[in-house]
């Protein structure tokens, strides 16, 4: 659905790069900057990965611009570096229909 690179401040810094189709990605520049440390996964995913993980999946949660069901996949790139994925959860997706 998205993907991001933000610090461990959880200041974004790049742009969103959302999947359009099967082989285009739209790039969001607007999100540049924005401060995700407020949503509820960012804080213990921080920790978890500080603690030697290599990525960590959240709980599943509505998207506040979709409203549909996604998880967000976090990976540690680099220290002080973490790559976020925003994914359908389409099995709970498919339960909320």
């Amino acid at each position: 659905m998205r993907v991001y690179l933000c610090n461990d401040d959880g200041i974004q810094l790049s742009s969103n790069f959302c999947r359009e189709s099967e082989q285009a990605w739209r790039r969001e520049v607007q999100y540049r900057g924005a401060n995700w440390s407020w949503r509820p996964y960012f804080v213990p995913n921080l920790v978890q990965l500080n603690e030697n993980r290599r990525a960590i999946v959240s709980r599943a949660y509505t998207d506040l611009d979709s409203h549909v069901w996604i998880r967000t996949v976090s990976v540690l790139v680099a220290p002080g570096l973490i790559l976020f994925m925003d994914l359908k959860d389409t099995e709970r997706d498919a339960q909320r229909l």
